[in-house]
């Protein structure tokens, strides 16, 4: 009989998600973008952002890396690859979180507009370089 597989849904979920991310940065950007910009509204799309990145990352930890490096430890395949993405992975989180934590009111974001949008598109530009990587390479091996 055949191993079984790894459930197809994790990775379906892990992808909506990664939609749902691009779409709720999207979001903040068009508002920030704006001439007269609401930065109540900017507040909320970061944390509907935040949201959904806590729950992304819940996912990943809890369920998908331990997974796939059990698997590559089964097949005696090296995880030290796999062990310094999700390392990198745990110091981005831990970067996105305190830009979250630094703009956490109207205000901070008003009266720091200009660096907001420079923090904000260097935070949205790593995570959107991570996603490409995660759904182009490291998703690959959910059912190796």
């Amino acid at each position: 009989m055949s191993e079984p597989k790894n459930n197809p849904e994790v990775i379906s979920t892990l992808l909506f998600q990664h939609h749902q991310l691009r779409r709720e940065m999207a979001d903040t950007r068009n508002e920030n973008n704006k001439p007269s910009p609401d930065f109540a509204l900017i507040l909320k799309t970061l944390n509907d952002f935040k949201t959904s990145l806590i729950a992304h990352l819940a996912l990943e930890d809890k369920v998908f890396y331990p997974q796939v490096l059990k698997q590559l430890k089964e097949r005696n395949l090296d995880t030290q690859k796999m062990e310094e993405f999700i390392g990198e992975m745990a110091n981005l989180a831990q970067t996105t979180m305190a830009f979250l934590d630094k703009y956490n009111e109207p205000q901070l974001i008003e009266n720091n507009l200009n660096q907001f949008k420079i923090d904000f598109e260097d935070m949205a530009s790593a995570i959107l370089i991570r996603i490409t990587s995660e759904e182009d390479g490291v998703y690959l091996y959910w059912d190796m």
